[in-house]
């Protein structure tokens, strides 16, 4: 992976804390990178798979999502 590479990581990774932090909710940094990492680069699918996700955590009291239950929740947002 490049630097050039990262640094966008970093960003959306940055800004999907940012998304998360008004609401209250909250992912572990694994499935954040997961995120960020596999999933469309657009803001729009970035929100997408956070409200999916706080959907399902939401549904799922007490569970903490995982990186694979991510990765089936948003496998139709994978790049």
């Amino acid at each position: 992976m490049g630097d050039e590479d990262k640094a966008g990581i970093d960003r959306r990774v940055a800004f999907l804390k940012g998304e998360m932090e008004p609401a209250g909710f909250h992912l572990p940094d694994d499935v954040i990178r997961f995120i960020a990492s596999f999933l469309k680069p657009e803001m729009n699918t970035l929100i997408g798979a956070l409200i999916r996700l706080e959907a399902y955590q939401s549904m799922t009291p007490g569970r903490v999502v995982s990186v694979d239950d991510a990765r089936d929740i948003c496998k139709d947002m994978v790049a």
